[in-house]
């Protein structure tokens, strides 16, 4: 099922955009990639309504388990 993200997925949402950077390792510049690629300052993205802000919805399993994640962000007048 695909769903909003909320607050409460922000481990989770790190740990699958980290484990997934990883797979770049060598082929992204080194000053683009950093360890953690993202870290808890997602926090106040998640969910959010703001256009400048990212809103994550993820895919989940039958066990609820999230297991995948897309991020949107309108920037200007595209999104």
């Amino acid at each position: 099922m695909i769903r909003p993200c909320t607050k409460a997925d922000t481990p989770r949402i790190e740990a699958i955009i980290n484990d997934a950077a990883e797979q770049y390792r060598g082929f992204v510049p080194t000053d683009c990639l950093h360890d953690p690629y993202m870290s808890m300052e997602v926090d106040g993205r998640v969910g959010a309504r703001n256009w400048r802000r990212v809103r994550f919805w993820g895919w989940q399993d039958d066990q609820g388990q999230l297991l995948g994640v897309m991020g949107i962000q309108q920037v200007r007048d595209a999104l």
